[in-house]
């Protein structure tokens, strides 16, 4: 009996050596709000050891596994992940975890200038964050803000493209990098593909004019693409896509193919970050897209911050240095295989930026900054029977230095400042060749907010450039009716100064027999604009926000015809941009999330019809699931758009021509992922399922389908 017993305890003592249970307890909160969150997916991984937070965010997870040490991971579909590394020493721990899709407690500058919560913010403003990115599967900016409702996209004359915003033309909309404006704006217009979305934490949007801080370009919107900070931890991630544009497998090698590489890196300690971003994207066989007229395309950029802090936190200094370079090149040929003529481009776009920060113990606060900004297109086009050679090279330079001042106090704050520039642009195509101009800003906007519950703001910017004064002034109120409902309200006015190439060029296109003249004495474009909006959130599960927006704009830049054959601008009367959008961000429950954007648009011209080619109602979907233990997600995005009455620009007469309208349609894209191990993922997607085209308004490229491998 005793060796029985003997060998029943040495057994027990075994088998709990072996398997040793380890018992966690503990607690999950918002870390902005200090909240606990419930339904929390708690695993170990590689393992079918799960528990769920309660309610409070409390938890306990029993692992009797044999492993003495094991990986835990907390997932939650609005919530970034955590994982911790745990031993039976360890019991009760605490987690704090990011909110990542309703977003009320982000910080967001571009509205106002200065540091807001996304719930507290005085001026509307819409964000486009890291989760709605990552699963967009987009790699550009453009692709990203294409999926959206209210956005459309044309083809630049490049082969670029050009976005409008709520029916506006980009070139009233402002673009910044990290608060910066991006520099390079060919035919007056930022293309955002060439901005990569690697790197990129969330995307700001305002809508209405942002002049009163910003300045010329800012009459409609302003869109600011936020880079990531650097975090004291170090970190690598990297992905490799290839995309097919074939509808057939078997012709897979014969179709256009896109490849896209991109890596970041991180390094980081207590006063120092360091954050490195280089994006590569090939496209071979590109001229089987109508509107690119290239057959290879090769684009590379390249990202890097430098950023120091003292140890009390009072002082911060950051070196910024970004870089876009783009070739390609093409043929044009004859059914016969004659060839006609080859063309090239060749687009450079560099910045670099020094900020320095200092924070005063009364929470004032002054920003440095100067910045330099590059950029070229040179582009050549040689006929093989010498009787055609076109050669155009664009140059844009700028230095601007900025001084802001910022004061927090008890009943408001005050944001001040002063901005210096002076651009330099060159062109074969204006009178010149070189054109220089100095531009000087004063700012201040105030917010008071005496009670909790309401802020309001004033704002003036005086702008000179040239002979030229511009005033722009901004008046805003913002009420809480409780810790649900939010009510905003403003009134501003914006301006777009003429550009270099709208009053100086001097250009004849030789291939298609026009010429266009700039114009000097063209006035500013005015806008004023006023916004409502009303939003509601609940803390957890749902956020819907929904805005009214009247922007009326006077002294338009429009082309016009001379005579057959010649162009030039000049100032029309008016035109009013007027809608209706709401954006809804639904939790369903830990692992499936819900987006909808709702846009109506009813734009008008000075005789009161509308604006060509403006798209009546859109609306987009995103349904994103995931299965955290499986290691599996996935996303579908689905956008739809109205009947559109097209009318097609003759650029020799200078009118629009109606052509057949174009149908409802929908583009549909889905993404899914599968987690393999805790480094390394792989991502099948597929976008514009239905396969729509449309060679004139786009899209133009159809279904395509792409697999992709991300480590991290």
């Amino acid at each position: 009996m005793f060796i029985i017993k003997f060998f029943f305890r040495l057994i027990i003592f075994v088998l709990t050596f072996l398997y040793s249970e380890i018992n966690i307890s503990g607690r999950i909160y918002n870390v902005a709000t200090d909240e606990g969150i419930p339904d929390v997916n708690i695993y170990v991984n590689q393992s079918s050891y799960f528990a769920i937070s309660k309610a409070d965010g409390s938890f306990i997870l029993i692992y009797s596994g044999k492993n003495k040490e094991i990986v835990v991971e907390f997932n939650h579909i609005a919530y970034e992940s955590v994982r911790k590394v745990y031993n039976k020493n360890q019991s009760s721990i605490n987690i704090a975890m990011k909110e990542v899709m309703l977003q009320l407690d982000d910080v967001v500058v571009t509205s106002m200038r200065s540091s807001y919560l996304l719930r507290d913010v005085p001026v509307n403003t819409e964000v486009i964050g890291g989760k709605y990115i990552k699963e967009s599967g987009a790699i550009t900016v453009s692709e990203l803000l294409e999926q959206r409702s209210g956005v459309t996209t044309d083809a630049n004359v490049d082969g670029g493209s050009i976005f409008k915003l709520m029916g506006l033309d980009s070139r009233y909309i402002l673009v910044l990098k990290d608060g910066q404006p991006v520099v390079g704006r060919f035919n007056n217009r930022v293309d955002l593909n060439h901005i990569s979305l690697t790197g990129i934490e969330k995307i700001e949007i305002t809508k209405g004019p942002g002049s009163v801080i910003y300045g010329t370009e800012a009459m409609g919107g302003v869109i600011n693409i936020v880079s990531k900070r650097g975090k004291q931890i170090s970190s690598f991630n990297s992905r490799f896509r290839t995309t097919t544009f074939s509808n057939n497998l078997r012709d897979i090698t014969n179709s256009p193919m896109g490849n896209v590489f991109s890596f970041g890196n991180s390094l980081g300690s207590k006063n120092l970050y360091l954050n490195s971003n280089i994006t590569i994207q090939t496209l071979n066989k590109g001229q089987e897209f109508e509107y690119i007229n290239s057959d290879q395309i090769n684009k590379y950029n390249f990202d890097s911050d430098l950023n120091w802090f003292s140890n009390n936190k009072n002082q911060e200094f950051k070196l910024s240095t970004s870089y876009f370079l783009q070739s390609d090149s093409g043929a044009t040929k004859l059914s016969t295989g004659t060839l006609l003529f080859t063309n090239s481009t060749i687009i450079n776009r560099m910045q670099f930026s020094a900020k320095y920060s200092f924070q005063f113990k009364n929470k004032a606060k002054i920003i440095q900054s100067l910045r330099q900004d590059y950029y070229s297109r040179n582009y050549s086009q040689n006929s093989e029977f010498d009787s055609f050679i076109e050669k155009d090279l664009t140059k844009e330079e700028s230095l601007e230095y900025e001084l802001v001042y910022i004061n927090n106090y008890k009943y408001g704050s005050l944001n001040t400042g002063i901005e210096i520039s002076n651009p330099i642009y060159m062109s074969d195509r204006i009178e010149g060749g070189k054109q220089k101009k100095t531009m000087n800003a004063i700012f201040f906007q105030q917010d008071w907010n005496f009670l909790e519950s309401f802020d309001f703001v004033t704002g003036l910017r005086i702008d000179e450039y040239g002979d030229t004064i511009v005033f722009s002034p901004r008046i805003a109120y913002a009420y809480s009716l409780n810790e649900n409902y939010k009510y905003r309200v403003s009134y501003g006015h914006g301006f777009r100064a003429p550009s270099f190439m709208e009053t100086l060029i001097n250009w004849n296109h030789v291939q298609f027999n026009y010429q266009v003249l700039g114009n000097p004495d063209l006035r500013s474009e005015s806008s004023k604009g006023l916004t409502f909006g009303i939003e509601y959130f609940n803390q957890r599960t749902l956020k819907i926000s929904s805005l009214i927006y009247h922007n009326r704009f006077e002294n338009l830049i429009e082309d016009y015809v001379i005579e057959p054959g010649k162009l030039s601008y000049y100032n029309v009367s008016r035109a009013s941009f007027t809608g209706f959008e709401t954006l809804v961000k639904y939790l369903i429950n830990s692992n499936t999330s819900v987006d909808y954007n709702l846009s109506i648009i009813n734009n008008l011209n000075d005789q009161g019809k509308q604006i060509p080619n403006t798209v009546p109602l859109s609306m987009g979907l995103r349904i994103a699931h995931q299965l955290p233990m499986k290691g599996f997600e996935s996303s579908i995005n689905i956008k739809g758009v109205s009947r559109i009455n097209s009318q097609e620009y003759d650029p020799v007469l200078g009118v629009y021509k109606s052509s057949k309208n174009i149908e409802p349609y929908a583009m549909i894209d889905i993404q899914m992922k599968y987690k393999i191990n805790k480094k390394y993922s792989i991502v099948l997607g597929s976008k514009n399922i239905g396969d729509h085209t449309n060679k004139i308004f786009g899209p133009y490229i159809g279904r395509i389908g792409y697999v992709e491998f991300l480590t991290k």
